[in-house]
């Protein structure tokens, strides 16, 4: 591996989803830490079903609500255990932005920005993450092609422009409609073609 060393190598790791293998991955230059969490037999197959998730400390360990990121996580956690997978957990929190500028963008958004805006407002890009880290994971476990869990095509371009076979993309849409308005922001401005029509209701949003 160019940038990454493993820490931990197919770790027994139980959930409340289920129970997986467990292996870490650090970046020696940015000291970042991954964890992947897979089950079934991976190595050298076609297809496998993989959610490559930014982690979220915000949502995912002490629920705040701005986002659907702990419920894209087990969503994603409860479909591996079932049909067998791979779950890349990135340490990308807030879109790559970090903790504190996500933190004050927070504080935008209850003035009335989306999560675009405000990430912008804080010196930031609406999206500052880069795949090479989980391309370099894929590589490494001699994964064949990917069934990818994501609404994101800008994940979708990195990964196949460094030569990762993305077989098939499987939409990974929370089906609640106090998320609509997220995800038409996602379409508008992160580029994401979710079929809001298709996954929402028409009935109008309050405040």
């Amino acid at each position: 591996m160019k940038n990454l060393i493993k820490t931990a190598n197919y770790v027994s790791f139980k959930t409340k989803l289920g129970e997986f293998l467990a292996n870490v991955y650090v970046n020696e230059t940015t000291k970042k830490e991954h964890i992947v969490l897979f089950k079934g037999n991976i190595i050298n197959k076609k297809n496998i079903l993989t959610r490559i998730h930014s982690c979220c400390i915000t949502s995912e360990v002490l629920h705040n609500t701005n986002c659907e990121c702990q419920e894209q996580l087990d969503k994603a956690l409860k479909e591996i255990q079932k049909t067998n997978g791979l779950l890349l957990y990135m340490d990308q929190e807030g879109r790559g932005i970090g903790l504190g500028p996500k933190l004050r963008a927070y504080e935008l958004q209850d003035k009335g920005l989306n999560s675009a805006e405000a990430n912008i407002a804080v010196g930031s890009k609406i999206d500052e993450r880069e795949y090479c880290d989980a391309i370099e994971i894929l590589e490494d476990l001699n994964i064949a092609s990917i069934n990818l869990l994501t609404n994101n095509p800008d994940k979708v371009n990195q990964l196949k422009n460094a030569g990762i076979t993305v077989s098939k993309v499987t939409p990974h849409v929370i089906q609640d409609d106090k998320f609509k308005k997220y995800y038409e922001m996602k379409n508008h401005k992160l580029g994401h073609h979710i079929d809001i029509s298709k996954f929402f209701s028409n009935k109008p949003q309050t405040a």
